[in-house]
């Protein structure tokens, strides 16, 4: 009999998997991996969360996954990257790559066999990761959870489509756009109906993101559809009010038929010649196409033709969309939709919140303090010349705020006033990383801050992290790195995505980082499970931004100390809330979408402000041209 039970016991011991478990769709086997104090962890990786949205499912919204599988499905490897485009050209990833990896901290430090998961209610946390709609992947090996997971928690990450094939839109039925958000509501569906079994808690889930990751939470947030979904939420360096995170929806119609035309799904008119096209393009006011009279294509057919082009050969063709060097970056990005059951943004993010229609759930939200940095912003040579010299014309879109800006004379010189004393050429890079960090991440955050904060009977906590520790963005492949504290520094101790990114570098973390990691996970895994933010690391108390207006400083230095500060770059804030309300287009919407069955199904109507200048030139065109 003793015999018996030890040799029970060494096999139990010899485990090598956690035991598979049920879930709706059948058996699925994970494996485990060891957090960085060698607690273990049930990793379940690459599970489909929607239908591959490719062939007739491209520019289509997500379909849940509901088939069942065999037998066990083994669940040990990630999922596909989704397909992207980066810098340089270089294409990665696959259409195919909805899918999703949930981690799970095993009870015991030894495990021998896995408890039963659905009966331990953990509290969720989602996490959205950024790179500018463009590009990036929740790839575990990665966005590794060795740092969450010391935390008794559930960690959800995924991927979501990107680009054009996430953000095409023709602003009506044919393609309504933001397939990458609603990606991400359904990874939330999926959450809500199949956590318990992995022993989360469906009723306490945290969503959370960096940078895009961040305006995406932020947009989810302001959006009535999630309503149930996610119960708190955290947005580290980013804000749906961002110039580059919302576009408006004659924008994003432009910019799709654009990528159209190149890809030659787009027919012109047989009386309207490619040159008179191009002239009518350069006339209208910012290059909104008056497409209603170049074709007669509907809209829906134009998108068809699109479902049939090589998608490596649409993202090579996107290339061809920038206006100057590799700006602007994000050209297909959220989008306003009309209100209709599956429409994520029906009204503009602004509206949402000066109405305060947004939903009042707990908060933390926060930034870096070199934001800038990490964003792209270093110029020489030619093109530093270049761009001083066209600064007006030029900066709005290396700034990625061309869409939201109207007095671009007046906004430039307020920007060479107030950022550079004067003179562009006065250590550009030094400033324009300042300025860029200040209209990007920076005033967005907090104008999203200010405006909420005042009507939320919800806790919202403000941080700045201003810690210097041994991984950077800004690093090169020799270590050497810039100073300062750059966008998506904070992410690392969270999850170390530098460490593992410069692992050939073989540094350790100092004693201060690992400190930091600490402090950032029982923050978060603490406000996770209860609302509040707090952690044994620390002696000072978190305060709620109502009360006093405070803000944590998480760091100072190389020193992984906090403390809670008062007055946000209080200067440069009202310095942007001034100039944006003097220079800025208006909010209104100003596209009135057909989507009828005649000639011009699916054109768009344009009313611009400016409409006696467009037609003008229009009447003045067709004019000489039928002359």
């Amino acid at each position: 009999m003793l015999k018996i039970i030890i040799l029970s016991l060494i096999v139990i011991g010899a485990k090598s998997e956690p035991d598979a478990i049920q879930t709706k769709f059948g058996l699925l086997q994970g494996k485990w991996i060891k957090t960085s104090r060698n607690f273990f962890i049930d990793a379940y990786l690459g599970i489909p969360y929607a239908k591959p949205p490719v062939d007739d499912l491209r520019f289509k919204n997500p379909q849940i996954w509901e088939e069942k599988w065999l037998g066990t499905k083994e669940a040990t490897k990630n999922g596909p990257t989704c397909i992207q485009i980066d810098s340089n050209g270089k294409i990665s990833g696959e259409e195919d790559c909805l899918y999703l990896n949930v981690f799970v901290p095993t009870d015991t430090r030894h495990p021998t066999t896995t408890t039963d998961l659905a009966k331990r209610k953990l509290p969720v946390l989602i996490f959205i990761r950024g790179g500018s709609f463009n590009v990036g992947t929740t790839n575990s090996s990665i966005f590794s959870p060795v740092y969450l997971l010391n935390q008794q928690i559930v960690l959800v990450t995924f991927n979501y489509r990107l680009n054009f094939l996430g953000f095409y839109s023709t602003g009506n039925d044919a393609s309504p756009g933001n397939y990458g958000l609603k990606d991400m509501v359904t990874v939330l569906k999926w959450v809500k109906a199949n956590i318990e079994d992995f022993g989360g808690d469906p009723d306490s889930v945290t969503l959370f993101g960096n940078s895009a990751g961040a305006a995406a939470v932020h947009h989810l947030s302001l959006s009535k559809k999630t309503e149930g979904l996610f119960h708190k939420m955290i947005t580290m360096s980013g804000s749906a009010l961002a110039p580059w995170a919302f576009h408006l929806r004659k924008n994003i119609r432009n910019d799709s038929i654009e990528l159209a035309k190149l890809a030659n799904c787009f027919q012109m008119n047989e009386t309207v010649t490619t040159a008179l096209y191009n002239e009518i393009t350069e006339a209208s006011a910012d290059n909104y196409k008056v497409d209603n009279i170049t074709t007669n294509m509907t809209d829906e057919e134009i998108v068809d033709c699109m479902r049939n082009i090589d998608v490596k050969e649409l993202l090579n063709l996107t290339r061809n969309m920038t206006v100057w060097k590799k700006s602007p970056n994000m050209i297909f990005g959220p989008t306003l939709e009309e209100d209709k059951e599956d429409a994520i943004i029906t009204m503009h993010p602004r509206k949402v919140v000066e109405s305060a229609s947004f939903r009042d759930i707990p908060w933390i939200t926060g930034v870096v303090a070199d934001e800038g940095l990490g964003l792209g912003i270093d110029f020489e040579g030619e093109s530093l010349q270049e761009l001083e010299e066209n600064f007006t014309e030029l900066g709005p879109y290396v700034m990625e705020c061309h869409q939201v800006i109207e007095k671009k004379e007046q906004f430039s010189q307020s920007l060479i006033d107030y950022y550079f004393q004067g003179n562009l050429s006065q250590n550009f890079n030094t400033n324009a990383s300042q300025l860029f960090g200040d209209i990007n991440i920076n005033w967005p955050v907090y104008e999203a801050l200010q405006n909420q904060a005042r009507t939320m009977k919800s806790s919202v906590y403000f941080y700045d992290f201003v810690y210097e520790g041994t991984f950077s963005v800004t690093m090169d492949k020799n270590g050497l790195k810039k100073s300062g504290v750059a966008h998506m520094d904070d992410l690392n101790y969270l999850f170390p995505f530098l460490n593992n990114m410069y692992a050939h570098l073989m540094l350790e973390n100092t004693s201060d980082d690992k400190t930091m990691i600490n402090i950032m996970t029982e923050l978060w895994a603490d406000f996770a499970k209860n609302g509040k933010p707090s952690a044994n690391y620390t002696w000072t108390e978190w305060k709620p931004y109502q009360e006093n207006h405070e803000f944590m400083r998480l760091g100072n230095g190389s020193s992984a100390t906090i403390s809670m500060e008062r007055d946000f770059l209080a200067e440069k804030m009202k310095f942007w809330e001034q100039l944006l309300k003097d220079v800025s287009y208006p909010l209104d919407e100003t596209v009135l979408i057909s989507n009828n069955n005649d000639n011009d199904a699916g054109s768009a109507s344009f009313s611009y402000d400016y409409n006696d200048i467009v037609l003008g030139f229009i009447s003045v065109f067709l004019v000489l041209f039928f002359i």
